[in-house]
């Protein structure tokens, strides 16, 4: 765990460039420095984050500016050049998003430049929740919404995803932003499948199954405590999970694995519909379904580990 991405910025080196930019030019320096004069302030703004891009490539660490927010100031690289993008997102006091602005200003020869940025109010707040905690309270700081290794992604639509991994990760994309949900686990998450945005399963380590209903995610009883690498499903009453034990099935009312287990140690599930499956594992395995009873491949040419 670190510290925010969003940090506050010096007030003494603050004071002594912007002094620099207004005052001076910044005449006698080989560094191009940039003042942004800011409008439609309000009383709602308490903080800018500021994103400054040259040529499409970030040329700051992203910045939070408190304090007088009309009149910004900062410093590019020595023999910096080219189209220079500032980006700015107003915060009201719970660091929710309220307006934007955008300004661009073309650098050349080492000497002040300004850029006059307009603020934008949204049309509604844009809220962060809050970063992945666990049931300790000990809660990641940076990177957000968190740092753990994330290993398994699945959604409905560019504005519905869900991705989990290690220590019970499990984090949402809307759109917009990344959210942590809440962590009902502490076992790496390996893989992630859902019938809808209202019906998402996921698995991993030492047996753990976890189903979001639209709202929030739950622990559902495993019949193993064996590990869980993948799951795939053709649709709510028909999703297939597989792992070290084999494979196991979901037919809407419990977890339950196959009499017979076609084989042992499966990484990955896939397919295109409830009558055509394929499942692979270790040492070649590959299992084919067709509806009514698993087969083995006989002759898969490899005796890799296939995820």
């Amino acid at each position: 765990m670190g510290t925010s991405d969003e940090s506050s910025r010096d007030f003494t080196s603050f004071v002594r460039i912007l002094f620099c930019l207004l005052l001076c030019g910044c005449s006698q320096t080989d560094f191009a420095g940039v003042v942004v004069s800011v409008s439609g302030v309000d009383a709602t703004v308490r903080a800018l984050s500021a994103q400054v891009m040259l040529d499409g490539k970030p040329a700051r660490q992203r910045e939070l500016f408190n304090g007088d927010l009309s009149r910004l100031g900062f410093s590019l690289d020595k023999g910096a050049m080219g189209l220079l993008a500032v980006d700015l997102d107003a915060q009201d006091g719970e660091q929710c998003v309220v307006a934007r602005g955008h300004g661009e200003v073309q650098i050349g020869e080492p000497q002040r430049y300004e850029i006059s940025i307009g603020l934008l109010p949204l049309a509604g707040r844009e809220c962060q929740k809050k970063p992945f905690c666990s049931s300790d309270n000990i809660c990641w700081e940076y990177p957000l919404p968190q740092g753990n290794a994330l290993s398994g992604v699945w959604g409905t639509s560019d504005k519905d995803v869900w991705a989990v991994g290690d220590a019970g990760s499990i984090v949402h994309w809307n759109g917009t932003v990344w959210s942590a949900a809440e962590q009902k686990t502490v076992e790496y998450l390996r893989g992630v499948w859902g019938s809808g945005s209202n019906d998402v399963w996921a698995v991993g380590r030492r047996g753990v199954i976890l189903r979001w209903n639209g709202s929030s995610w739950s622990l559902v009883q495993s019949p193993v405590t064996s590990d869980l690498n993948g799951i795939w499903g053709s649709g709510p009453n028909d999703v297939w999970a597989v792992g070290a034990a084999g494979i196991l099935r979901w037919e809407g009312q419990k977890w339950a694995v196959p009499d017979p287990n076609p084989a042992k140690f499966i990484n990955a599930i896939w397919g295109s519909g409830p009558n055509d499956i394929v499942a692979v594992g270790n040492d070649g395995t590959v299992l084919t379904y067709n509806g009514t009873a698993w087969s083995k491949v006989a002759d898969s040419k490899t005796t890799a580990i296939l995820v």
